[in-house]
């Protein structure tokens, strides 16, 4: 006998001996409602059988194979019932039925529309891989449209993929590029933000200067196009930052792939069109705040390019101001070793300063308020730096166990240029390594042969 939840009802009541008008009460469902389920004549819906299995004192969902099998294959698809389920399975994280479901209702693509809500509507819970598997489904759906939708649900992909591993997010950029133009310009400006994160993060300065590029001028024609809407009364959507920020965090940005050419000069030149620009018109408190934000980091930036052109009255200058913000502590240190290390400064007091701010981001335990992709693949250069500074000083113990967590947390973050990069260091200092300190290094090259097994198994995103 094929198994379906009417059975199962049956046998439940027989066993407990109840009849219908008891089994309503204890399930607290009209008697009338109970007998049609019983007989067919009416389809069970999700609530009510969630209430059902309760009162059976089983655990949450333990019918919905049977329902999923029962319902979806006899009676016609509504989504008044299938919505509810899919909802439901998200929620118990029954991720396999809700793909079932979501795939045998994607029969009528007249179920995009309320499939892609609730994908929106779960991603905005967080429920991350619930989420994916319905973007995906609409996806697979609508790939040979060129719909809005389509591009959104391979952004709302892309946004959740982003994570501590350098692989996954260059193959997440990659896949969801191709799709960026399809997007409304209020949701593009924000894409493109994330992009140029993510391609910073990966040290790809040349997609960085690219889309930043993209980011100014599709920032600029939309600011012009908002005021001059805001003077005829029309309506227009803003994306999730200030629009005059975008056009600034392209100058940052440009700054930045300046500063890595080693081109001051110019990175200083944009530092200065992003510093309290005339032409902005928005007076609100946000944007004041905005506008002081990016003061801060021009006027920081414009100390730190001075310091990295070579002038070394600059590095206290450049960290007491930035010592003002804490969050801003920790990228500037990268900066100042770099420097450091190309002029052969003495920092000693500002590692020893700084020491437990630095040792706490090792143990992955200080507060996330910088963009955590950039800084994660920062940090491991930087733990690394630390460790030529103490090597060339012929501090050589000192300068292995900086170099041992340098490699630790690259293998964590999956950052195969920091580990190539730390290993060369460790060969050319290898025969400074006391006995104890060549095991530790065998152990952690252990860890990166797993690493590498990973990777080659690895396909899928974070989520």
């Amino acid at each position: 006998m094929v198994a379906t939840i009417q059975a199962e009802l049956e046998l439940y009541m027989k066993r407990e001996g109840l009849t219908v008008s008891r089994l309503a009460d204890k399930v607290g469902i009209n008697a009338g409602t109970i007998s049609n389920i019983l007989h067919r004549h009416r389809t069970i819906s999700i609530a009510q059988l969630d209430r059902i299995t309760k009162a059976m004192g089983l655990p949450e969902g333990a019918y919905y194979e049977l329902f999923l099998e029962d319902y979806l294959a006899a009676f016609s698809l509504d989504w008044r019932r299938i919505g509810p389920f899919i909802e439901r399975c998200a929620q118990l994280n029954k991720l396999d039925f809700m793909q079932q479901a979501a795939r045998r209702i994607m029969d009528n693509l007249s179920y995009a529309v309320p499939l892609f809500e609730m994908a929106e509507q779960l991603f905005r819970e967080e429920k991350w891989q619930a989420a994916a598997i319905l973007y995906q489904t609409v996806a697979d759906s609508e790939k040979y449209q060129h719909s809005e939708r389509l591009a959104l649900c391979h952004y709302r992909q892309f946004q959740m993929s982003i994570c501590d591993n350098q692989e996954i997010n260059l193959r997440a950029a990659s896949k969801f590029e191709p799709y960026l133009e399809r997007l409304e310009v209020s949701d593009q400006l924000d894409a493109l933000k994330i992009l140029i994160d993510t391609y910073s993060s990966l040290h790809r300065y040349d997609k960085v200067e690219e889309l930043a590029v993209e980011m100014e001028m599709k920032a600029e024609l939309y600011y012009k196009i908002k005021h001059k809407k805001i003077h005829s009364n029309e309506s227009y959507r803003e994306p999730s930052m200030a629009l005059f920020g975008y056009i600034l965090y392209s100058y940052l940005m440009r700054g930045v792939v300046c500063e890595y050419h080693g081109d001051f000069k110019q990175a200083e030149y944009y530092a200065t069109k992003y510093d309290n620009p005339k032409w902005v018109m928005e007076k609100d408190e946000a944007s004041l705040n905005a506008m002081q934000k990016f003061h801060f980091w021009a006027t920081a930036n414009k100390y730190q390019y001075k310091m990295m052109s070579g002038d070394e009255k600059y590095i206290p200058i450049f960290v007491n101001y930035i010592a003002e913000a804490e969050e801003e502590i920790l990228p500037g240190l990268f900066r100042v070793i770099d420097s450091a290390n190309k002029y052969n400064w003495n920092v000693d007091y500002l590692l020893e300063r700084f020491n437990a701010l630095v040792e706490t981001n090792f143990l992955n335990k200080a507060p996330i308020t910088y963009n955590k992709q950039v800084l994660d693949n920062e940090f491991a250069y930087f733990l690394t730096n630390i460790s030529v500074y103490h090597l060339n000083k012929r501090r050589y113990s000192k300068g292995l166990s900086w170099l041992f967590k340098s490699l630790t947390y690259s293998i964590k973050i999956n950052n195969n240029d920091s580990v190539i990069r730390s290993m060369c260091l460790y060969e050319r200092f290898r025969h400074h390594a006391s006995p104890k300190e060549q095991q530790i290094y065998k152990n952690i090259i252990k860890e990166v042969q797993k690493q590498n097994e990973k990777n080659l198994a690895l396909t899928g995103p974070c989520y």
